[in-house]
């Protein structure tokens, strides 16, 4: 099996490769995050992995093969809806082959957490992607 390539947006402490290590992939990891406190624990935990300390929208990123991102959207912004598509967006254009994402969907609570409109998203990404 040939080793993949994996882009971790928002990678925070590389929880993600943390887990990837636990099962019998052959992967090629990055994490990127503009957060330099978090890739500097990243990198205390994990010495061996690419780091990149970038705004993912402004960064000059090579394309891999899947582009994750996991707990990012959970912040609120002034604009989260832009932000949400810009960053799909984005994810796409690095991916060669697919990518992942979550979010919290819209409840009828208060929350302080930004949440997105389920089939808004799905919408968009239906229309804009294969």
């Amino acid at each position: 099996m040939d080793k993949k390539s994996i882009l971790d947006i928002g990678c925070g402490f590389a929880d993600l490769y943390s887990y990837l290590m636990k099962k019998p992939y052959s992967i090629q990891y990055t994490g990127v995050d503009i957060n330099p406190y978090a890739l500097q624990i990243a990198k205390q935990r994990h010495p061996k992995i690419r780091l990149i300390k970038a705004d993912i929208l402004k960064a000059e990123i090579p394309k891999h093969d899947f582009v994750f991102c996991s707990g990012l959207f959970a912040t609120r912004l002034g604009d989260n809806e832009k932000f949400i598509k810009a960053m799909i967006s984005r994810m796409v254009g690095l991916a060669n082959i697919g990518i992942a994402f979550n979010f919290l969907q819209k409840t009828p609570f208060e929350s302080n957490l930004a949440e997105y409109e389920k089939t808004e998203i799905y919408s968009f990404c239906k229309k804009r992607f294969k």
